[in-house]
């Protein structure tokens, strides 16, 4: 499992809240009408960053356990 944050430092940056509030906007346009390359690399990083956070979050059960920021195959 690679641990290392690949977000750029903007992504860090956001409050969780806003992450969130991004992500989810943009799984609900990728659901229907789909992404553009840009997009889905921002989609990526958002994800990376929801899942970095996640592992990084002490004690372990204050990390966010939505369908973004956990992977269940995982």
């Amino acid at each position: 499992m690679d641990t290392r944050r690949r977000s750029p430092g903007y992504v860090r940056q956001w409050p969780d809240k806003g992450l969130h509030a991004v992500t989810f906007r943009m799984q609900r346009q990728r659901a229907t009408v789909g992404l553009t390359a840009k997009q889905e690399w921002l989609w990526d990083a958002c994800i990376s960053e929801l899942e970095y956070r996640r592992r990084q979050a002490r004690p372990m059960w204050r990390g966010c356990h939505c369908e973004l920021c956990f992977d269940p195959e995982r």
